[in-house]
């Protein structure tokens, strides 16, 4: 007997939605059945794209509609645990794009909510479905990279300019949850920031932030955040004790590269033979590696369809939002306090 389609809806169809809302319907086995924003306009320009979909200004006209399995959140951030409790209340798996809620306490309602109700929570860290992201979680987790030293994280461009979150809230999350994933899901023990403002507003947000994470296995995680940048930067530099590694999400022809680099200490010879140089540094072969690039929003939101049809627990699971948002929380703390470093509490 062949199995119904995923009946799906989405909240939210502005700057972003439409590409998430596309990217889900490519699953051979969903149907978009309802789309809701609070444009009638954008309403009347997105629906022809799916023909089978009614159409909704009211949240919870919406949500009361019996032709909806899950829901898709794809709101400005400080609506996202609002609308995904409205959601989870009314029995529906639900997708909610970063930072899946503003606070830890938020987070952590929303959890245990789709826990009890058994639906499918996930959030939208959708580089952790990037090619190039796994192949360098592969080459971690090989052994080829050694001991994670640094990580350092740019993700700067001119705009866009939001009025509802800093930078760091709307950037950081996306390299946050890279080095989590990349660190084996290792949470921080120690989270500074420091944020600056330099567009006149009646509201200081940040506009440009510097965050900082140190990890009890030694790894230390800059991430530079920034709306005011004369070129578009994506790029992270991986430090490892055996090779360093970069990721240039810009760079569509060498978006990896591996590099045979590194400092060898007391590892080729004593101090009778070097002197006081003890640490050698080394220099080899730069590596690029082939990796086959598939859309990581749709590996994403086919990966969403295939955990609500067979109950396994999403790769950013609801429990990853909340390990993003308590760093945040902690970093928005340290800002307000001069960069003064916050520790987090059982961290794991």
């Amino acid at each position: 007997m062949m199995t119904p389609r995923l009946r799906v809806g989405q909240i939210g169809v502005g700057y972003w939605g439409p590409n998430v809302l596309r990217a889900v319907a490519s699953h051979s086995e969903v149907v978009v059945t309802a789309i809701c924003d609070a444009s009638q306009k954008t309403l009347d320009q997105i629906v022809p794209n799916y023909p089978h979909a009614k159409t909704y200004t009211d949240i919870d006209q919406m949500l009361a509609a019996v032709d909806v399995d899950a829901v898709i959140v794809a709101l400005p951030a400080g609506m996202h645990y609002d609308v995904a409790l409205k959601v989870l209340k009314s029995g529906k798996h639900c997708f909610v794009e970063k930072p899946l809620a503003l606070t830890s306490r938020e987070c952590e309602e929303l959890i245990e909510l789709a826990e009890r109700k058994n639906r499918t929570l996930m959030v939208g860290h959708t580089f952790e479905y990037h090619s190039a992201v796994k192949k360098i979680k592969e080459l971690i987790d090989g052994g080829e990279v050694g001991q994670i030293y640094n990580i350092f994280c740019q993700r700067m461009n001119l705009g866009r300019i939001r009025q509802d979150i800093d930078a760091m809230w709307n950037l950081a999350p996306h390299d946050i949850s890279i080095a989590l994933y990349w660190l084996s899901h290792e949470m921080p023990v120690s989270v500074r920031a420091q944020g600056f403002s330099h567009l006149p507003r009646v509201k200081a947000i940040a506009d440009q932030t510097y965050l900082t994470m140190e990890f009890k296995s030694g790894a230390v995680v800059h991430v530079i955040s920034s709306w005011l940048s004369p070129e578009k930067v994506r790029k992270i530099m991986l430090v490892g004790s055996k090779r360093m590694v970069t990721y240039d999400d810009v760079n569509v022809d060498s978006m990896v590269q591996i590099y045979d680099k590194g400092v060898d200490i007391d590892g080729l010879g004593s101090a009778e033979s070097y002197g006081e140089y003890q640490h050698l540094v080394r220099t080899g072969d730069v590596t690029i590696p082939n990796i086959r690039m598939v859309e990581p929003l749709r590996t994403e939101m086919h990966h969403f369809v295939n955990c609500i049809r067979t109950g396994e627990v999403p790769i950013s699971s609801g429990r990853s939002g909340l390990n993003v948002t308590r760093i945040l929380e902690a970093a928005t703390q340290s800002m307000a306090n001069n960069g003064a470093p916050v520790a987090l509490e059982s961290a794991s």
